[in-house]
């Protein structure tokens, strides 16, 4: 198997990772947090900024953004899949770009000292709508990458017989 299906395949299996996790916190996570009250919400969140940085996440998060920019390049050649990947591309680098401008300075101000009430009004809302954004540009960049992975494989003869 060509290097390029490799990376294909890893970029197309580390968008749908992301997009999953983004699905999940936006289907369970936030509606469960959202009915607790205000210092339970305050400790959960900065639990989870705490946890969230390691490696694992990091080869999440920032590994669709990687990987589709070398499958961009080692596909270029092949038009409606490059294609297919540039906006893959931008999906990804969007989502990063959502949460390092958007959820990242929420998150931080988590940090604070202040009250639990004021902490939660100034962060939830604004959040949720930065992770719903990036949770449809992540499903989004999961669906590009998956139909040029689909479609690559349909041109080099590795499709599964009907």
């Amino acid at each position: 198997m060509r290097t390029r299906t490799w990376v294909l395949g890893l970029a197309t299996i580390l968008s749908g990772l992301y997009a999953g996790f983004c699905v999940a916190y936006a289907l369970t996570v936030m509606p469960g947090l959202a009915e607790t009250d205000d210092k339970t919400f305050v400790d959960a969140m900065r639990s989870v900024n705490e946890a969230t940085p390691s490696v694992p996440f990091a080869l999440i998060f920032a590994g669709p953004v990687v990987l589709s920019s070398a499958a961009l390049v080692m596909h270029r050649a092949q038009r409606r899949t490059a294609i297919l990947l540039a906006a893959a591309l931008a999906c990804s680098v969007a989502t990063v770009a959502v949460t390092l401008l958007g959820n990242v300075p929420l998150n931080g101000r988590m940090t604070e000292a202040g009250d639990p009430a004021a902490l939660r009004a100034a962060f939830e809302g604004p959040w949720v709508t930065f992770h719903l954004l990036r949770t449809a540009l992540a499903i989004g960049a999961f669906g590009l990458v998956a139909a040029a992975s689909a479609g690559a494989r349909e041109r080099s003869g590795l499709a599964l017989p009907a």
